[in-house]
C-alpha cells in the first residue's frame, strides 16, 4: 500500500523561503553580471531543490511484501525489513528525517549492524499502523521469509 507523507505548512514555508532567497540571488547576479553570484545562486538552487522542493513532492512510504519502503527526494530510497521492527511510537519532532510533518511515527529497528531509528509521517496514520502491524505479525510468525536473513 502507498502512503504519501503528511506535509506541515512549515515544510512549505522553508521551501518558499529558500526559493525566494534563490530568486533574489539570481536577480542580483544578473543585475551585477557577477560570476561568483551566478555560482552561488546555482549552489543555493541545487540545495533548495535537493533538500526542500524534491522531498515535498516525492516523500512516500510503501508497505511492500519485502518490507517498508521509504522514498524521499531524489536519492533516498530504502527498504526496511518488517522482521527487524521492535517498536513503533507516535512522537512530535522536527529532527531531519524523511518526514514532512512534526507529527511522526518513530520506528525502531534492530538490524544486524545495530539499532536504527526511522521517523516517518504517513497520511492516514491509523490505516498505515494497522497494515504495518499485520506485516510485522506475519514476519514474526514466518521468520524464514524475512529478507534480513538473506
Amino acid at each position: 500500500m502507498h502512503f504519501p507523507s503528511k506535509i506541515d505548512p512549515s515544510s512549505n514555508f522553508f521551501a518558499i523561503l529558500f526559493s525566494a532567497f534563490t530568486a533574489v540571488v539570481i536577480v542580483v547576479a544578473v543585475a551585477k553580471r557577477s560570476l561568483p553570484l551566478y555560482l552561488l545562486s546555482a549552489v543555493i538552487a541545487f540545495v533548495c531543490i535537493y533538500y526542500f522542493i524534491g522531498p515535498i513532492f516525492d516523500t512516500c512510504y510503501r508497505l511492500e511484501k519485502e518490507g517498508l519502503r521509504v522514498k524521499s527526494g531524489f536519492f533516498f530510497n530504502k527498504l526496511f525489513d518488517y522482521g527487524e521492527i521492535v517498536a513503533v511510537d507516535a512522537i512530535q519532532s522536527r529532527k531531519f528525517a524523511p518526514a514532512l510533518s512534526k507529527e511522526r511515527l518513530r520506528i525502531e529497528f534492530l538490524r544486524p549492524d545495530g539499532p536504527q531509528i526511522l521517523q516517518i509521517s504517513p497520511i492516514r496514520e491509523e490505516e498505515f499502523l494497522k497494515e504495518l502491524n499485520l506485516h510485522i505479525q506475519f514476519a514474526k510468525d514466518h521468520p524464514e521469509l524475512s529478507t534480513a536473513k538473506r
